[in-house]
C-alpha cells in the first residue's frame, strides 16, 4: 500500500483540490512503474453525479489498493445535486460518503440529524444511525437507524420510532415514512397520541398532509369518553371523524356497550352511526338493530330495521327505536311487538319511560295475557311495567276465557289494577258504553267492575241482563261465576225481570232486590224481596196459553224448571189473580218500568266494539 499525506491549514476546497492534485501529480511522476489498474480512481468532481466537496477544515487523501479515501475533517460541508450534508468529519470514496458526528443532511424542506450517516451517490440511499431526527415540517421523526432514498423521498426504520407534529405522537417498531407525499406507514406495535385520542395498533398508515389515520388488524382507541376497537377504519384528527370497521365496539363509562359491523364516529357533532348487526348494552340491556345512530351531546339513540331490546325476561321487537339514556325515555316505531314470560304486546308505537315504568301503547293495539288468559285489543294504553297497572281507551275489546267459554267485554275505557293482596290478581273496570258478551250471557251498562279474586261482575249505572230467553234490569247487577258459568245474580234496587219464549207474552217478575240463583247455566229459583209482582203465563201440555196469573206479594219465591215458572212460594199473604187470555189486556198487565230492550242485546263478541 502507498499512502500520501498533505498537512492543509483550512483551505477552502477548490484551492485545496487544486494543490493536492499538483502534490499528488509530483509523487507519480517519481515512481519507475507505470500506471496500472491498482491505481486511485480518478476524481470525478466534474461529474453531474459527483459529491462535491463545498468546505472542510483539513483534507487528508490515503489511498488503498481498491480505492483512495479522502478525510474531510472540521465543518465539512457536501453536495450532490439538492442534496447538501453537514458533519463534523467525513470520509469519500468514489460517491460514497461517511460522515462523523453532528451531521444533518438537507434537502428541500427536509433534514436529517444523526450521529453517523452512510450515503451511497450512486443510487441516493443514506444510512442514519445514532440519535436520528428526520424533520419534515410540520413532522419530525426520531429513530436510532433510518434508511433514507434521496431520490424516491422513503425512509424506513426498523427498530423503533417517533413521528410527531404539533398535535399527534405516532410510535411503533417498524415504519416507512415519504417526505414527498407525508405518508407514513406503521407496523408493529403502533402507539398513538392525539389531541382527540390515544391508539395502539398493529398496523397504521399515517397522513401527515391530512392528519389521517389509516388502521389495520386489531386497533384499541381510547377517547376523554369512550374505548374503541375494531380491525380496520380511519381517524380524522384535523376534523375529528373516524370509522372503525369489523368487529368493531365502542365502550363508554364501562356501563354502555355499542357494537356494529362499522361505526361512523363524528366528533364534532358527538354522533355514532353503527352500521350492520349493531348491538348495544346498558344497564344490562341489550339492544340489537341493523343500523343505529347515536348524538352524544343529546344522549340519543336511534335503531333502525329489525330493532329487537332485551330487558331481563322482556323482549322488544320494532322498525325503529329512540331511546334517551338522559331522560331513560324511548319510542319504538313500526311493528312492535312486546313480549315477557306472562304476556305479549302488539301495537303500531310504544313510548317507555324506563325510570317511572311507565308505557304509552297506541294504533292497532294488542295484548296477550297469558298467566291470565285474557287478550286486550284498543287503540291507545297506557301501562306501568312496576305496579302492572293498565288504563285501555279508543273502544277496547277484552277477551278472557272462562273454563271453556270466552266472554268478551267493550267499553269506551278499561282499567286494570293489581289485586292490593295478591298483585297477581287484576280488577278491572270498564266505563262508558259497556257491552259483554258471552255464550250463556250478555250485558250492557255504563259502569262494570270485575275482580279476579272472587270472580264477581258488578254492573252499574242502568245495567241490563240478558241470559237465554231472560232480561234482568235494576239499578245495580251483581253477578257471580262458578266453573266459568252464573251461579248466582244479585239485582239490588227497582228490580225487573223479564222472561218470553216468543216476545209476545212476556212473564215478569219485580220487586225492590231480586236474587236468583243457577243450576248448570239455567235458571232454577229467583227470591223476590219487598214489593214483589209477579206476572206469568200458565202453558199447557202442547204449549199453549191456558191464562194470566197476576200476583203481588211482599216476599215470594219463584221457582223455574227448564227455563219456565213452575211454582211460587209466598211468605206473606198474595194478591192473585187469574185472566183467560181473551179476557184481558195483556199490554195493562205490563208492570212498571216494562221494556224488552232486546235491540240492545249483544248479538257476538266481535261487534260489541261497534255501537248500536
Amino acid at each position: 500500500m502507498e499512502y500520501n499525506s498533505i498537512y492543509s491549514r483550512s483551505y477552502s476546497y477548490p484551492y485545496l483540490m487544486v494543490l493536492g492534485l499538483i502534490l499528488l501529480s509530483f509523487a507519480l511522476q517519481a515512481q519507475t512503474n507505470p500506471p496500472n489498474d491498482t491505481d486511485p480512481p480518478r476524481d470525478t468532481s466534474k461529474n453531474s453525479n459527483a459529491i462535491k466537496i463545498l468546505q472542510s477544515d483539513r483534507l487528508e487523501y490515503e489511498v488503498f489498493e481498491d480505492r483512495e479515501e479522502k478525510r474531510l475533517v472540521g465543518e465539512v460541508r457536501l453536495q450532490q445535486k439538492d442534496a447538501f450534508m453537514y458533519c463534523d468529519s467525513a470520509v469519500t470514496y468514489g460517491n460514497i460518503v461517511k460522515a462523523y458526528d453532528e451531521v444533518i443532511m438537507e434537502q428541500g424542506n427536509s433534514k436529517t440529524f444523526s450521529d453517523y450517516l452512510k450515503y451511497n451517490g450512486e443510487n441516493r440511499t443514506t444510512v442514519l444511525v445514532g440519535d436520528v431526527i428526520l424533520s419534515d415540517p410540520p413532522n419530525k421523526l426520531e429513530t436510532q437507524r433510518l434508511d433514507y432514498n434521496l431520490d424516491t423521498k422513503d425512509a424506513v426504520y426498523r427498530s423503533g420510532a417517533v413521528l410527531s407534529n404539533d398535535k399527534t405522537v405516532l410510535k411503533s417498531r417498524v415504519g416507512y415514512y415519504n417526505t414527498d407525499t407525508k405518508i407514513a406507514n406503521f407496523k408493529d406495535s403502533v402507539y398513538v397520541v392525539d389531541q382527540n385520542f390515544v391508539l395502539n395498533a398493529d398496523t397504521l398508515v399515517y397522513d401527515g398532509n391530512t392528519n389521517i389515520s389509516y388502521f389495520h388488524g386489531p386497533t384499541l382507541i381510547k377517547t376523554q369518553e369512550n374505548t374503541i376497537y375494531c380491525e380496520s377504519g380511519f381517524f380524522d384528527t384535523e376534523n375529528n371523524k373516524a370509522e372503525f370497521i369489523g368487529n368493531a365496539w365502542i365502550v363508554k363509562d364501562s356501563s354502555e356497550r355499542a357494537e356494529a359491523d362499522k361505526i361512523i364516529y363524528d366528533g364534532e357533532t358527538n354522533t355514532a352511526q353503527l352500521i350492520g348487526k349493531s348491538i348495544v348494552s346498558r344497564d344490562n340491556q341489550l339492544i340489537y338493530a341493523d343500523n343505529s345512530f347515536f348524538d352524544s351531546g343529546e344522549n340519543v339513540y336511534v335503531f333502525v330495521d329489525n330493532v329487537q331490546a332485551v330487558d331481563g325476561d322482556r323482549i322488544i321487537y320494532a322498525d325503529s327505536l329512540i331511546y334517551s339514556t338522559e331522560t331513560n325515555q324511548g319510542t319504538a316505531i313500526g311493528g312492535v311487538v312486546v313480549q315477557d314470560t306472562a304476556q305479549t304486546i302488539y301495537a303500531d308505537r310504544m313510548d317507555y319511560n324506563k325510570a317511572t315504568r311507565d308505557a304509552v301503547l297506541t294504533g292497532e293495539v294488542f295484548w296477550i295475557d297469558t298467566m291470565r288468559n285474557m287478550n286486550i285489543e284498543c287503540e291507545k294504553a297506557f301501562f306501568n311495567d312496576s305496579t302492572s297497572y293498565m288504563k285501555a281507551i279508543g273502544r277496547p275489546l277484552m277477551t278472557m276465557m272462562i273454563e271453556d267459554d270466552t266472554l268478551y267485554l267493550a267499553a269506551d275505557t278499561l282499567t286494570s289494577t293489581p289485586d292490593s293482596l295478591d298483585p297477581a290478581i287484576q280488577s278491572f273496570v270498564a266505563e262508558d258504553k259497556v257491552r259483554v258478551y258471552k255464550s250463556d250471557m250478555q250485558a250492557v251498562c255504563e259502569l262494570l267492575e270485575y275482580s279476579q279474586r272472587d270472580s264477581v261482575f258488578r254492573f252499574f249505572d242502568d245495567p241490563i241482563l240478558w241470559s237465554d230467553s231472560t232480561q234482568f234490569v235494576a239499578d245495580t247487577i251483581l253477578m257471580y261465576m262458578q266453573n266459568g258459568t252464573m251461579d248466582r245474580l244479585e239485582l239490588l234496587e227497582e228490580a225487573l225481570i223479564l222472561n218470553s219464549p216468543d216476545e209476545i207474552y212476556y212473564n215478569q217478575i219485580k220487586g225492590n232486590d231480586i236474587y236468583a240463583n243457577f243450576k248448570n247455566g239455567q235458571l232454577d229459583n229467583m227470591d223476590v224481596r219487598d214489593n214483589g209482582e209477579v206476572v206469568y203465563y200458565i202453558i199447557e201440555d202442547d204449549k199453549s196459553y191456558m191464562g194470566v196469573n197476576a200476583v203481588k206479594c211482599g216476599y215470594m219465591l219463584v221457582l223455574f224448571g227448564n227455563n219456565e215458572v213452575e211454582k211460587i212460594k209466598f211468605y206473606q199473604q198474595p194478591e192473585a189473580t187469574i185472566h183467560p187470555m181473551n179476557q184481558v189486556s195483556h199490554e195493562a198487565l205490563r208492570l212498571e218500568n216494562f221494556k224488552w230492550y232486546e235491540d240492545l242485546r249483544p248479538l257476538n263478541g266481535w261487534t260489541i266494539r261497534k255501537l248500536k
